[in-house]
Parts: structure tokens; sequence; C-alpha cells
């Protein structure tokens, strides 16, 4: 059975459902001495589980944008990422999959669970809806980061049947699944949102320590991000005011800032709606330092984010992202309020209420820039012109949201306009890599070793 399952099956979560890991207790077979799940308590572990799973996708792919660059001489940096920062999965990398493979285990859980957990014991109906909705969620998101990774940006009605990553909502071992459409990936994603939203019933994870589990207000944001990235910009304001609305977040007050106070990523700030991911992780943050483009884009002095999220390493010449910002367990962050600030004015541009998407701004800037300057920087932003509006709303979302894994997506919504990274394999020896505006390489590869084993992803 292992060995038939090897040959045949291209995801790796063929291999964890028999066994692979022996910390599994979970699975879809019972080995000797391990448990198929039964009650609602178990098929809880086992969302657990999967969330415990989620890889730093998004982290991984930001490393191609034009937010970080890779450090001068670092030989385990550039192995590790090289292949991303290059936009060439053929140059090498022990990162070359950017969680591909982990991302389908999480599925591979999210499935199980959806098609056993309506038979569950020991568990009250509202339990068992709770875990249920969450994994609709859960596979809704994971479904989305890797169709946006490894697709292009869904435009709904122009760009429907344009592959992208395969849609898998079956435990099926023995099928070699194909690429999806972004049609079909996308109708699927928004299914499932909504499936999990009519079956949940907590607002909000009360406790900071569950906040890497969804909620209603999660989905919420969850719902607001997806229109965002298809262009449905009614539909994205309407979710993201939702949250914006809800009195149970607050943006973070810089001008106010004290010792005990935490930053807006940390997951017990009064921002944080769901901290899942860890997007800049340690080993990323050692390995970069923060690019020209993104450090030029702050006024030094009055954004008093410029020294909270960036800080001058010596050592590496350069700005790294801030320890209190990222890296740390504690820092995982996947939504949280000031994303909803930024979409809501992104998308309230978009429908021509300049008024409102300013409003947005500066409801977020008033609690960025100094006390002394903020009066100034909102009428700044009041008598900006439309042009120069829409520019404004997407430097304070890479501003903003630096290091948390958005600016990839993001440069795709811009236009795919041209990035240049330098490698620095010394101080002395320099090569220069050209990512051409409209460059194909915006829509990452399926990893090779993936398509070696599932020969029906080259359709």
């Amino acid at each position: 059975m292992k060995n038939r399952i090897r040959n045949n099956i291209f995801l790796l979560f063929a291999l964890i459902a028999i066994g692979f890991s022996s910390c599994d207790d979970y699975l879809d077979v019972k080995p000797k001495g391990q448990v198929i799940p039964t009650r609602a308590i178990e098929f809880r572990e086992m969302l657990t589980k999967a969330y415990s799973n989620f890889p730093n996708s998004r982290g991984l792919v930001a490393i191609a944008s034009d937010e970080m660059d890779l450090k001068t001489g670092d030989s385990e940096g550039l192995y590790d990422y090289r292949n991303i920062y290059q936009w060439d999965q053929n140059a090498g990398g022990a990162e070359s999959d950017l969680g591909y493979l982990p991302m389908y285990k999480t599925i591979f859980y999210c499935n199980y669970i959806l098609e056993n957990i309506d038979d569950a014991i020991e568990g009250t109906q509202e339990e068992i809806d709770q875990t249920k909705g969450e994994t609709y969620l859960l596979r809704a998101y994971s479904h989305f980061i890797l169709s946006n990774i490894f697709g292009d940006q869904y435009q709904p009605g122009t760009n429907d049947q344009l592959r992208t990553a395969p849609l898998v909502t079956l435990v099926d071992l023995d099928v070699n699944p194909f690429p999806s459409t972004l049609k079909a990936m996308n109708d699927s994603i928004i299914a499932d949102i909504n499936k999990g939203k009519k079956l949940m019933s907590v607002d909000k994870q009360e406790e900071a320590v569950l906040r890497y589990r969804f909620s209603l207000n999660a989905a919420n944001a969850f719902e607001a991000r997806f229109y965002l990235y298809t262009g449905q910009w009614a539909l994205a304001l309407d979710a993201a005011q939702k949250v914006i609305n809800n009195e149970a977040y607050s943006l973070v007050n810089f001008a106010s800032f004290g010792d005990d106070d935490v930053l807006p990523t940390h997951f017990e700030s009064s921002e944080s709606i769901l901290a899942l991911e860890k997007t800049c992780d340690f080993k990323i943050h050692s390995a970069v330092v923060a690019s020209s483009a993104l450090t030029d884009a702050f006024d030094r002095t009055n954004d008093m984010r410029f020294s909270k999220y960036l800080k001058y390493d010596y050592d590496a010449s350069g700005y790294k992202f801030s320890g209190n910002k990222v890296s740390y367990d504690q820092f995982k962050t996947t939504f949280r309020l000031s994303e909803l600030y930024l979409t809501a004015a992104e998308a309230a541009f978009n429908l021509k209420d300049f008024d409102a998407s300013k409003s947005f701004l500066k409801s977020l800037i008033e609690k960025r820039y100094t006390t002394e300057t903020v009066e100034a920087e909102k009428a700044i932003i009041d008598n900006l012109s439309e042009t120069d509006l829409k520019t404004r709303v997407f430097n304070e979302r890479f501003k903003e949201l630096c290091a948390e894994g958005h600016r990839w997506f993001d440069l795709k919504r811009m236009g795919k306009p041209s990035i240049t990274h330098i490698v620095k394999e010394t101080s002395e020896v320099s090569k220069e890599f050209i990512l051409n505006e409209n460059d194909a390489r915006y829509v990452i590869p399926f990893p090779n070793e993936v398509v070696q084993n599932n020969p029906n992803l080259n359709n």
C-alpha cells in the first residue's frame, strides 16, 4: 500500500494519511495503536493539527517581491532562497516548493473532517458546527493562497479559464489532480467561506491564544481580501466595514505607545483578528534586509512606523525588519485591522468614492504619525489628486503591511511592474536579475518535483 501510494500520488498528504509522521494520531486508516476520530473533540484536535501544519507560503513568496533583499554574502540565505529571489526554480534552494505540499496536507485534513464530522459523537451541535465552519474557512484559505501563488490574479468574466493550482475537495488517494481553472477555484473558495460563516457561532476568539482559529470576524476579513483580490469592490468594501465597525477591534495608537503596549502584529494586539501565519519567520528574518524601495517609502521623521517596523543592522549594512513586528511566534498575523482600513480605502477609490477612500486612509494615518504632524499629513491626503490618491493607497499598504506576506500579491494587482534583484555573492561579486513588467514569472510554476510525480499538472 505504501509503495503504491508513494509511486502514484503526488501529494504529500497521501503519505501523511498512512502514518508518515509518528506524531499523527488521527488517520484515515487505523494502524495498531492509532485512532480514527469519532468524537467531536477528536475532530477538533485534527483541525488543530491542520492549523499547526499551515505553511509560510506568503512569507516565502514575499522574497520574490521588491520589499526585501537577500543579505550580502549570506551563503545560507542564498542557498535557501536563491530560486525565489531570482524567479528561477531551477536555480536551487531549500524552499523550492513555497509550501505547496504542506498546504495540501492541510487541505487533506480539512477534507477528512468535512467528510466525517457529521457522524461525530459526544459533542454538542454547536461545537460540531463551529469546528466544521472553521474547517471550511481553512480549506478556502489554503486554496486561496495556492491559487494566488500558482495562478494569475482572478478577474471574473475575463480570465475564467486560465489554469491555477489543483482544487482538491475530496479524500481520494488514487487520483492525480489536474490544474483547476481560476473560475472553478474561486467559486469553490467563496462557497466554502459562505458555508463556514453559516455554521460558526464564535464572533471573535476572545482568548488570544486561540486566535489561530477562524471566527466570524476573521471570515469577514478573509472575504474582504478575497473580493479585493478579485476586483469586486463593493463586496470588498462591505466586508471590510463589517470588521472596521466592530467595537471588538481598535487601531494601535503609536503616538501614545508605551512600554507595555504591543505592536499591531502581536497576537494579543487590539488589531489581531486571525494569527495563523508567521510570515517573516526567524529563518527569513535572518537572511534578508529591507529593500531601499521600502525604506525610501517612509517619512523617517514623522511616520512612527519607520522606527517601530525597521531597525538598522550594522552587520548587514541595512535595515532589518524589527523583531518586534515579525520573526517570533507571538507575531503571527494573517488578518489584522489595519489591512481592513487599507482594503476599504482601495475599494472606495475604485468605486470613485474618493472622499471615503481618503477618510479610511486618514483614520490609519492618525494612529501612525506624530501628533505634531498628523493634521498636516491628513491635509495632504485631502488634497491628493485621483492619480496620487491611488499611489498613496498602495504606498500605505507597502509600509503598513511590510514583511507580512502581502507585497507580491499587491504587485500582481498593481499591473506586475518590473523588479530588479541583485544577488551579492560577496561584497565584490554581484549578479543582476530582472523580472520584466507583466512577466509570465509573476505566476509561479508548479514545483519540479511535484510535476515529475504528477504529469497531469502539465495539462
